[in-house]
């Protein structure tokens, strides 16, 4: 049986055009049913991602970037319960555990509090 951590990402020595947007480092996530999600962040400080592409399982997501040069893989924790999957700190939608979430307004946990959250906007389309 392969072994692979939950979520692991990974910075691209360059940036990477794909899709229309420029995506500068990944994060691979295996869902407890299997199939894996790549997240795509557009800069190398993004906590929040911009985009993503889904897998059937982990061979196929490694796959599909396999290639690219990278700095390694850096393995993380799972998501806390009701946090974004694919953010890098415990983000969550306000409003959402109490069942009126706010859709595009984040929560962030800090010293056991949460706290309003906005990561700064990016632009992550190619300039091509």
């Amino acid at each position: 049986m392969e072994v692979f951590a939950v979520r692991m990402w990974t910075e691209f020595c360059e940036p990477v055009a794909y899709s229309g947007m420029t995506v500068r480092k990944i994060m691979v996530y295996r869902k407890p049913e299997g199939e894996t999600c790549v997240f795509l962040y557009p800069t190398p400080d993004a906590q929040i991602c911009c985009a993503d592409e889904w897998y059937p399982d982990v061979r196929a997501a490694l796959a599909a970037w396999d290639g690219v040069p990278h700095t390694g893989w850096t393995e993380i924790g799972d998501p806390l319960p009701g946090c974004q999957e694919d953010a890098f700190e415990p983000v969550r939608v306000k409003g959402r555990a109490d069942g009126d979430p706010q859709w595009g307004t984040f929560e962030i946990l800090r010293d056991g509090a949460w706290q309003p959250y906005a990561e700064q906007t990016v632009d992550f389309r190619s300039e091509s």
